[in-house]
């Protein structure tokens, strides 16, 4: 089983929460900081850290994109 991630739906990418194994946790975007965590191992941590760092860019551009089209 994987990780799930949910975006707070904001004017500004500022944060995930991701789902998975058991547990959760938050993650600041822009800074790729753990905000909190429950129930996930720092193996798990460093994993999904590893990916939002690897995505940020990604996350970045579809959030502008997503925001672009519904404020035209």
């Amino acid at each position: 089983m994987g990780f799930v991630s949910y975006f707070i739906a904001m004017k500004d990418l500022s944060r995930a929460i991701v789902i998975g194994h058991g547990g959760e946790a938050k993650f600041w975007i822009p800074s790729c900081r753990l905000v909190w965590s429950y129930n996930l191992n720092a193996n798990q941590l460093k994993q999904v850290l590893g990916i939002i760092k690897e995505n940020k860019q990604l996350f970045e551009e579809k959030w502008d994109e997503y925001f672009h089209r519904r404020t035209n």
